[in-house]
């Protein structure tokens, strides 16, 4: 007989989304008197990918920023732009830091319970969200998941999906050959093959850096391709020996598909599978941030969990993803346009969501007209 345990929350999925809403329950006394469950099916003991985000103010988790930026720097083919950020600073997150640190946190607290278990199924009935594990079956008033069960959105006709996949290496080189005081944002300046294909630079040292090499396309690449592109970098910066200390992959759906539709009474989804992921660049962490938050107060009135809808930026989002699965090739130029004619601080306020009218409809007339007006006009027609 599956044995039942009823709690009065329980976190599904223990990446960044779980995790930072276990964390702000965790630090809030308005919980205290919860019994919270925690299920993730990984042990998460590995550093296995790195977070970065860009803020102006300071943050919860101040603790585990392992490295900060000043500068950026954003490079093609035609233009080649380094901006100090203030009054934002670029921030990594190593995510070994990132567990153990929350981790620690929830198991000083009585309320909270860990399990390693795979989640299989969440459901519901009248009164309770049940999540059932390959272990037992678990009973919540509330559920927050963020284990993607939804697939629908990978072949879904209106909501076109482009993929952020890449490769991390951590090298160390036997010379100097980074600037640990500038991140490089996106550069360009590599074959790109038809698609939208850069690289990602966020040096710790001068002779230590994380070099992600991206792609914004519909599909993934054999993992050689990756990286002989990441030795291909180095070797035209020179590196001709290096040690890679560690290796990161990943690949984040970017699209517009509204996965807040399967939200219920008693089940939302959060991170990536709830929509978090910004759809134009795969950036999740600041949103997660900004969107637990938002979750602990709706707790705590007692109103409906909302989080996520679509809004004037989720139609930006829209377009651009729009163009690039029509003309995967022009993202380069795309992002050049933008970093060319627009401030860095305006770029981030359009990417974070919090620029005003005026100021995102500025980012968005200095971008090429005639590629959003035929997107645009497009979906007005129902083309796509």
């Amino acid at each position: 007989m599956v044995t039942q345990t009823s709690y009065d929350y329980i976190l599904t999925g223990g990446g960044a989304a779980g995790l930072l809403l276990a964390f702000r329950m965790s630090q809030d006394k308005y919980f205290d008197d919860k019994q919270i469950l925690l299920i993730d099916a990984s042990a998460k003991d590995q550093n296995d990918r790195t977070w970065c985000f860009w803020s102006k103010e300071e943050t919860i988790i101040e603790d585990v920023i392992s490295k900060r930026w000043n500068k950026v720097l954003f490079k093609s083919p035609w233009l080649t732009a380094s901006e100090h950020t203030q009054p934002y600073t670029y921030n990594k997150v190593r995510s070994i830091d990132f567990y153990n640190h929350v981790h620690a946190i929830l198991s000083a607290k009585s309320n909270f319970t860990q399990l390693q278990e795979k989640v299989i199924d969440i459901y519901e009935d009248n009164e309770n969200a049940r999540v059932k594990t390959t272990a037992s079956t678990y009973v919540g008033k509330q559920v927050f998941n963020s284990v993607l069960f939804d697939q629908g959105y990978k072949n879904d006709q209106k909501y076109p999906l482009i993929n952020q996949h890449f490769v991390g290496w951590t090298v160390k080189t036997d010379g100097d050959f980074f600037d640990p005081d500038q991140a490089t944002f996106m550069d360009f300046d590599i074959p790109q093959k038809g698609n939208t294909r850069f690289m990602y630079v966020l040096p710790t040292t001068k002779n230590e850096a994380l070099l992600e090499y991206t792609l914004f396309s519909k599909d993934m690449l054999e993992r050689e391709a990756y990286t002989d592109g990441i030795k291909e970098y180095l070797k035209n910066l020179g590196v001709t020996n290096f040690e890679v200390v560690e290796e990161e992959s990943g690949c984040i759906p970017m699209t517009c598909y509204p996965f807040w539709i399967n939200n219920s009474t008693h089940i939302n989804h959060i991170g990536i599978a709830g929509g978090w992921a910004k759809a134009s660049t795969g950036y999740t962490f600041r949103n997660a941030m900004l969107k637990t938050n938002e979750i602990v107060h709706q707790l705590k009135k007692g109103s409906r969990i909302k989080t996520k809808s679509k809004t004037r930026f989720w139609l930006y989002d829209l377009l651009l993803l729009d163009i690039l699965n029509n003309n995967n090739a022009v993202g380069s130029k795309l992002f050049s346009a933008m970093f060319q004619n627009n401030s860095l601080q305006d770029i981030f306020a359009f990417l974070d969501e919090e620029a005003h009218n005026w100021s995102d409809l500025k980012t968005l007339w200095n971008m090429p007209k005639a590629i959003f007006t035929k997107a645009l006009v497009n979906r007005i027609i129902g083309r796509y």
